[in-house]
């Protein structure tokens, strides 16, 4: 190999993490190779035992992670040397076959050797160059050496000092500025204030001057002044009887045909008292008339709603075009017609006169069309006690389903409001009593607890 770099140890700080140093220069052995560890106090020991190198990579470990070590903490030092053994192991024969890689070994272990010496040479006291053979008295060096390390230990400490007294004085330096800075603000301070309290002293002397000439002035004004309240008191004497009879008399005009304000208050509280019956009496008889007229409007409309009610009846029972109702049974005197048709509340209809034929074909026969989309039989089944919304106009058919005898009662309701309920007595088993209807509109929302029908009609 050739040896072109000259370190020959290398010095790491400990971290408290890292376990791994490199070993980065030549060596021909492992065991070549030494480690130390220097604590903060600087002890230092050469390891025996808890690293290791490997040869390959050139990387040292330590501690191990068997060893159970922390490691190396900061303020430690780690020192990794090379110490080439001061061995020469080359035997050339003579006349032998002399081989180049042997020679290169030989003189590369002598270049490692010299590259070690010059670093332990590099760490040693040495004389000086010009020194004699036999002026090297080793005691008389040494306390040279001792000498000269007192005297820089002196010197390095006489210019600490120097250097603090330097910083010290440079400190009163600025203080000094820094106050010198102080009182000259304050000085000009004090100057402006000076200049300030002169004007303001000029500016009090001349308000005073105006203060004195105002007070003369004053004095002038106010003498006018009484004389004028004198005058101005003797007429307002007069003036006040003549406004006292303006305001209070009430026995007459107080000068030619005007007379005082208490005169016409009297007056105008007359005419108010007055005014107020004549507006009761015309809010009075403003009610009645909006009341006869609220009466009128509710019979006319009363009248109206009957007529259209008749006209639906007739229409409804298969001759949309009369509108005598002759082919209802006293329906003058049926209300509960008029209340099926026009509050849709239950009802027996018992007393219109229907074909006792099958719902549908009774309608059908009377000109109705049942007209419910996509419904083959013209109806739809309500299932009992199951809440339906109507989705046209039409009406809804129940019928009672009983088994044995005896009476049962079947309840509806529309939007909630509970039907007058319905009676039904049956004599044999599964009788069939006569079907009830019910008008019902489009959103209606209808519930019975026996099944029902909804048929939706159109004349």
């Amino acid at each position: 190999m050739t040896v072109s770099m000259q370190t020959t140890k290398r010095i790491y700080q400990g971290n408290g993490v890292s376990t791994q140093w490199d070993v980065d220069f030549p060596f021909i052995d492992v065991a070549d190779v030494r480690v130390y560890v220097t604590s903060p106090d600087g002890v230092e020991t050469e390891l025996t035992a808890n690293y290791e190198i490997d040869p390959s990579t050139r990387v040292l470990t330590y501690p191990l992670a068997d060893s159970e070590m922390e490691p190396l903490a900061e303020g430690w030092t780690l020192t990794v040397l090379r110490k080439t053994p001061l061995t020469q192991e080359i035997d050339l024969i003579r006349q032998g076959e002399l081989d180049a890689e042997v020679l290169e070994e030989g003189y590369d272990k002598l270049t490692l050797l010299v590259q070690e010496l010059n670093e332990q040479v590099a760490r040693s006291i040495k004389y000086p160059v010009s020194a004699q053979e036999g002026n090297m008295e080793t005691e008389q060096f040494l306390n040279r050496i001792v000498a000269l390390k007192q005297d820089a230990v002196a010197a390095s400490a006489q210019a600490t000092r120097a250097s603090s007294q330097a910083q010290q004085a440079a400190e009163s330096a600025q203080t000094a500025q820094s106050q010198a800075a102080q009182y000259l603000q304050q000085t000009q301070l004090a100057q402006a204030g000076a200049e300030t309290a002169n004007t303001a002293a000029q500016a009090a002397q001349a308000a005073a001057e105006s203060a004195q000439a105002a007070a003369q002035t004053a004095q002038s004004l106010a003498a006018a002044a009484n004389a004028a309240a004198e005058e101005s008191a003797a007429a307002a004497g007069a003036s006040a009887v003549l406004a006292r009879n303006w305001a209070a008399q009430t026995d007459g005009p107080v000068a030619d045909d005007a007379y005082s304000a208490r005169y016409y208050a009297q007056q105008a509280l007359s005419d108010a008292s007055r005014a107020e019956a004549a507006q009761t009496a015309a809010q009075t008889a403003q009610s009645q008339a909006q009341t006869a007229a609220s009466s009128a409007a509710g019979s006319a409309a009363s009248a109206e709603q009957h007529a259209q009610t008749c006209q639906e009846v007739a229409a409804t029972l298969g001759n949309p075009a009369k509108s005598d109702l002759s082919n209802v049974t006293d329906i003058a005197a049926s209300s509960a017609v008029q209340t099926a048709l026009n509050g849709k509340a239950a009802t027996d209809l018992s007393n219109i006169s229907w074909e006792a034929v099958t719902p549908t074909v009774a309608f059908l026969q009377k000109g109705f069309k049942v007209c419910l989309p996509d419904v083959s039989n013209g109806y739809i089944d309500i299932a009992e006690n199951t809440p339906y919304t109507c989705p046209q106009d039409g009406w809804v058919w129940t019928q009672g389903y009983f088994t044995g005898a005896g009476g049962q009662t079947i309840t509806a309701s529309v939007n909630g409001n509970a039907l007058p309920n319905i009676g039904y007595n049956a004599s044999s088993t599964y009788n069939f009593d006569s079907p009830q209807w019910f008008p019902v509109a489009k959103g209606d929302v209808w519930q019975c607890n026996r099944t029902s029908r909804f048929y939706g009609l159109r004349g």
